[in-house]
């Protein structure tokens, strides 16, 4: 089977909640090994399970010299959230990268959201394509996987689920804005050679036109890797990034559009030196510099895989027995039998640890066909 139609099948089991069905497929092809399965099989483990399975996926994507980093400056996630809240109180659009390959860079977002919706955020653009299944989930209050890209993982899910509950509009920036264009690219008809460079310009565009629309908008971007960073250093320029790293950025291309640099939050990780809280790098920073960044959030993972412990801020350490089930997930139980789940993981011998915002859930667990074995409800308290 080629790589083309094997992804093609595991994102279909992925967004029908098939998790252990999809990652048997990419087992069996060779999902590890293949760049033809990568991507897919990198989200897969991130989505089920990110502090063990998923934990050394990060180590594929490029890095800074880690001696730049390892400095950072304590209460990060504090220092962050206030200098991008004044920024979002001047009227400047704030752009807020993840890191694809490292969940504790959308969970940071989640912690980081609250703070610049006090300070009057209005919007949340979220890089997708598609507005409709946005705006049905803004509406019904419920996150589902075909809501946006990759949002069958639960980090991903739990970014829209606090848009939607701080009260952001959430808005579609992704792709052309010219219609037939955009329907000559989803049909496979005309797929230009430099897509990635058009790309950047389209998101600048599409978020330029927002904000020139609405000038009392104030708009929080999120968005992936490069696309927040104003310049891209020459560490990127290596074989599969490559591509990105000689186009100009759609934070650099809406700095030209608007006249206006936008306010770019970066997201860095430091492997091996020691297990901390987020740390800070300020506009100043080399590493900042270098990317074109008005503040950085360092992570740190150091020792064996595990969820970091500041997640356990405005959560709570829950146990469940894994009783012979493959998968133990948590559903939001106020959003139904189609929701994302809040979070899953493979049980480590009898029982699976996960992390719970307060409220009730559906948990359950499944066999290695998701076949559901049991199933009951749970109360998390504050």
């Amino acid at each position: 089977m080629t790589g083309d139609r094997t992804a093609a099948l595991a994102h279909q089991d992925l967004l029908a909640g098939r998790y252990l069905t999809a990652w048997a497929k990419l087992r069996e092809a060779g999902g590890d090994r293949r760049d033809d399965l990568w991507n897919t099989w990198f989200w897969t483990l991130l989505a089920i399970d990110p502090w063990g399975e998923g934990w050394p996926v990060e180590a594929g994507e490029p890095q800074a010299p880690v001696d730049t980093l390892a400095s950072a400056e304590p209460d990060g996630l504090v220092a962050v959230a206030d200098l991008a809240a004044g920024a979002v109180a001047a009227g400047r659009v704030v752009v807020l990268m993840e890191r694809h390959a490292l969940p504790e860079t959308r969970w940071a977002g989640v912690r980081l959201l609250p703070a610049l919706r006090r300070a009057g955020a209005t919007h949340l653009a979220f890089e997708t394509w598609f507005q409709d299944p946005l705006d049905r989930a803004r509406r019904e209050r419920v996150v589902r996987a075909r809501t946006a890209p990759y949002m069958f993982e639960p980090s991903r899910a739990a970014l829209l689920r606090t848009a939607i509950q701080l009260g952001l509009e959430l808005v579609a920036f992704d792709g052309p804005g010219d219609p037939a264009v955009r329907a000559a690219i989803l049909e496979r008809r005309e797929i230009p050679t430099d897509i990635n460079r058009r790309r950047e310009r389209w998101m600048a565009e599409n978020l330029h036109r927002l904000v020139t629309d609405r000038p009392a908008a104030r708009v929080v971007v999120w968005t992936g890797g490069q696309h927040a960073w104003r310049r891209v250093p020459d560490y990127y320029s290596v074989p599969f990034f490559d591509s990105w790293a000689r186009d100009p950025t759609m934070a650099a291309v809406l700095a030209d559009l608007s006249g206006r640099d936008p306010y770019c939050v970066g997201q860095a990780v430091v492997r091996d030196q020691g297990r901390r809280a987020p740390g800070f790098a300020g506009a100043g920073h080399p590493w900042a510099a270098a990317h074109g960044q008005d503040a950085v959030l360092v992570h740190f993972r150091g020792g064996p895989p595990r969820r970091p412990a500041w997640l356990q801020d405005g959560r709570r350490a829950v146990t469940l027995p894994a009783r012979q089930a493959r998968l133990v997930q948590a559903f939001p139980e106020a959003e139904g039998p189609e929701a994302v789940p809040a979070e899953q993981a493979i049980p480590r011998g009898a029982t699976a640890e996960l992390a719970l915002a307060p409220g009730r859930y559906r948990c359950r667990g499944v066999d290695e066909h998701d076949r559901p074995l049991w199933q009951r409800s749970l109360q998390v308290r504050p």
